[in-house]
């Protein structure tokens, strides 16, 4: 039985590497068979004195003061490892949330080895390529194309 998860994360900008940023929130929801499961992850993460960029803080309206009592990634990273583990992981943008979901498992101390070998899929590629743009698609615009409201 396949297992796919969608997983989405905020930050608190745009660079795990060079400016640091790290993830203030980790939400993945399980799908079997075409069908949403209950199995859903979501957690508030408390970034360790690391401030949200001003256009950061635009898309996601997290306060750094909401944050600060919540588990830092490094105490939810072992069981969002095995939670994610042997599925295939599903982002609208793979080569942002995956590069800092591996950042911050580095950081925990966790081996990524694994996890960078397991199957993934980058659904702003698909619908790009999909609807033949030139540019990628962005989640609002791929969400009015499939008819997808939120």
């Amino acid at each position: 039985m396949k297992r796919f998860l969608v997983i989405d994360t905020e930050t608190t900008g745009f660079s795990p590497a060079y400016r640091k940023d790290r993830i203030i929130e980790l939400a993945a929801v399980e799908i079997i068979k075409k069908t949403v499961t209950a199995n859903k992850f979501q957690t508030y993460l408390d970034p360790d004195g690391k401030e949200s960029t001003d256009e950061a803080f635009d898309k996601h309206k997290l306060q750094d003061s909401f944050l600060k009592d919540k588990p830092k990634f490094k105490d939810i990273a072992q069981n969002f490892y095995y939670y994610i583990k042997d599925s295939t992981l599903i982002f609208f943008n793979r080569k942002f949330d995956f590069d800092f979901l591996i950042c911050e498992f580095k950081k925990a101390g966790i081996d990524t080895t694994e996890l960078e070998k397991q199957k993934s899929r980058c659904l702003m590629i698909e619908a790009t390529n999909r609807f033949k743009l030139k540019r990628n698609i962005s989640l609002v615009k791929a969400c009015k194309r499939f008819d997808i409201n939120f």
